[in-house]
């Protein structure tokens, strides 16, 4: 989806383990990354759309959980472990790549990066998920992708 919207807005393409390093901030912060590396600049109000267009696109094309995943959330449910999803993709993108990758009925509630004001590195959405199951911050555990 990167390289797709660099070549729609006249970059070079990067390399894919490129790429593979700058995942994790966020889609914004992985545009900007890619502009900033090519030594141009960009109204990202502008190139954002462009983008999502190719993220939707590219969504489901090689999606994978880490290792030992779908067994982890197995057995947190059958010990019922209440399980939610707080990623900053757009809430409408997150059911169809559940279910794609075989867990979408692993988690009671799903917080997209739209779904609140705040997002990550905000510490809200996990207040909320918290709040959400009546537990204390300090009940709960976050298990991320990313530093």
């Amino acid at each position: 989806a990167l390289n797709r919207t660099l070549e729609d807005i006249g970059m070079a393409r990067v390399p894919e383990a490129t790429v593979l390093g700058w995942i994790g901030d966020g889609v914004r912060r992985l545009v900007e990354q890619a502009v900033h590396a090519a030594g141009r600049e960009v109204d990202l109000a502008e190139v954002m759309p462009v983008f999502m267009v190719h993220y939707r696109e590219c969504l489901l094309r090689s999606p994978r959980l880490f290792d030992g995943v779908a067994e982890a959330l197995m057995q947190l449910r059958a010990r019922g472990v209440p399980l939610a999803i707080c990623t900053n993709k757009p809430e409408a993108l997150v059911p169809p790549l559940l279910q794609h990758l075989g867990i979408g009925d692993a988690f009671a509630l799903v917080l997209g990066g739209d779904s609140l004001p705040q997002r990550k590195p905000s510490g809200e959405p996990l207040r909320h998920i918290a709040a959400h199951f009546g537990l204390a911050v300090d009940a709960c555990l976050m298990v991320g992708d990313s530093l």
